[in-house]
């Protein structure tokens, strides 16, 4: 993982680190907490602006990778975790520029 000096960019997800990864405090777990929400494709407010905004301005590939997380939380909420975790399997890393 990137916070232990790896290159894995697999997230473990915003559960795991209870809204704590590497780089601060998620402010996207923080809000879906504060709706009580498990995480932020089931709540109330699913998709808002906190969420479509919340990338790093300095990534080019940032406003993307915004819509890739709310797509692949508006499938985890409609599907489940097993689902949405086969298809990401089979789409390849979602993270890599587009030709």
């Amino acid at each position: 993982m990137w916070h232990l000096g790896e290159r894995d960019t697999v997230c473990p997800g915003c559960n795991a680190h209870r809204g704590n990864p590497w780089w601060g405090e998620c402010q996207v777990y923080k809000c879906a907490s504060e709706h009580g929400a498990d995480y932020c494709g089931v709540c109330a407010e699913f998709p808002c602006d906190l969420l479509m905004g919340y990338y790093d301005p300095g990534n080019p590939e940032g406003p993307r990778n915004a819509a890739i997380r709310v797509a692949v939380n508006a499938i985890r909420a409609k599907h489940g975790d097993v689902k949405t975790l086969e298809y990401l399997e089979k789409t390849g890393p979602l993270n890599k520029p587009v030709d």
